[in-house]
Order: structure tokens, then sequence, then C-alpha cells
């Protein structure tokens, strides 16, 4: 059997970037992970009041562009390994992924995790599954 993987920008699959541009609705963002929005300001280094006014360019961010990459590695694994999801079903197994707690991570949960700036962890977790 000849599997294709397929890469998949999480971001432009639930419509958070903003205007045709790179910059990311953060707000948008925290309402689809069901955060607040001063746990994104805290795991991305900015104010709070920067998510409010709309949205970060994500070529100036490098915490929220490790952020991307676990989505886009962990959506394109969900992806790969159940090929007729949608995009309701790779949403809702990334949440409860994101938001399981982890032995590898103290029991926290990943999602958490990246909220404490230790996202390269997550990455290096997805890295050992999706490898």
């Amino acid at each position: 059997m000849n599997t294709t993987f397929q890469f998949i920008d999480f971001m432009e699959e639930n419509d958070l970037y903003k205007d045709g541009t790179s910059d990311i609705d953060l707000s948008a963002l925290a309402k689809l992970l069901e955060v607040q929005q001063k746990d994104l300001a805290k795991a991305f280094n900015i104010s709070e009041s920067q998510i409010s006014r709309g949205a970060t360019n994500v070529t100036g961010n490098a915490f929220l562009k490790q952020w991307m990459g676990v989505f886009d590695m962990l959506s394109s694994h969900i992806k790969n390994s159940e090929p007729a999801a949608d995009k309701e079903r790779i949403r809702l197994k990334m949440s409860r992924w994101l938001k399981t707690p982890s032995i590898h991570f103290k029991n926290n949960t990943p999602l958490e995790m990246m909220i404490d700036g230790k996202t390269r962890r997550v990455i290096k977790l997805l890295e050992q599954i999706t490898g």
C-alpha cells in the first residue's frame, strides 16, 4: 500500500490568517483552543492588548512559529493516520491530544507546556510519534 504524506496548514484550514496575509488572528486562535487570551500573550511574549487589537505577524514571532509547527505536525499526523478525517474530526482529536496530561510532561498537558514556553519539548515528542 502506497500512502502519501499530506501536509496540513492548520492555520489556513481553520481560517486563522487575517485578510489573506501571514498575520494570525490570535483572539480567534484563543477561542479555537478554548484558552484565555492572557495565556496566549504569555506564550508568545506579547501583551494581551496586542491580541485584543487583532493579529500578530507570524514572521516576527518565533514562539508563534513553533506553535504553528506543532499544529501542522499534529494535524498532518492525524490526517495521515485517518485519511477520511474531516476538519472537525482533526480539530477534535488535536484538542483532545493537546489537553490530555502526559507522563512525558510530568502529567502536564502539551498545551500547558506550550503556554509555559516549552514548545520544543512538545515538538520533540511529536517528532518521535510522527517520525
